[in-house]
């Protein structure tokens, strides 16, 4: 989706925009566009210093991966929960998220996107207590 790639280069105007014009467009039984677009979103509000609102669409994406067989589409979720919980302080909260995905990647024999999950995880420092 266009609206992850100008996020990712750190255009979050664009991206927002980008992710509005999707979920516009899409179908109401189109899961994958809304899944995208909610993990977008979560990981700009993360970016942009909001994590009460990236958690809020990081969790209405989770919930709806939770209805699909997509370990790729719960990969990307849980990328974006994660940056929602790093932002909201919960480092520790965010490693856990990915490693469970990072554990189904494996089990379905994705190794390259199980190993980019791996990078993102020691990118996290711990929470301090």
């Amino acid at each position: 989706m266009a609206g992850e790639a100008l996020r990712r280069q750190g255009r979050f105007d664009d991206a927002r925009r980008w992710c509005d014009l999707a979920a516009s467009g899409a179908a109401a039984d189109d899961p994958a566009t809304h899944i995208q677009v909610g993990a977008t979103r979560a990981s700009i509000y993360a970016a942009t210093g909001d994590p009460a609102a990236a958690l809020e669409h990081a969790e209405a994406s989770a919930r709806l991966v939770a209805g699909t067989d997509s370990p790729e589409f719960r990969a990307d979720v849980a990328v974006a929960r994660a940056d929602a919980l790093a932002a909201a302080g919960r480092r520790d909260e965010a490693r856990i998220t990915l490693d469970t995905a990072t554990a189904e990647l494996d089990a379905k024999g994705n190794v390259a996107r199980a190993r980019q999950l791996r990078r993102l995880r020691q990118e996290l420092r711990p929470s301090r207590g």
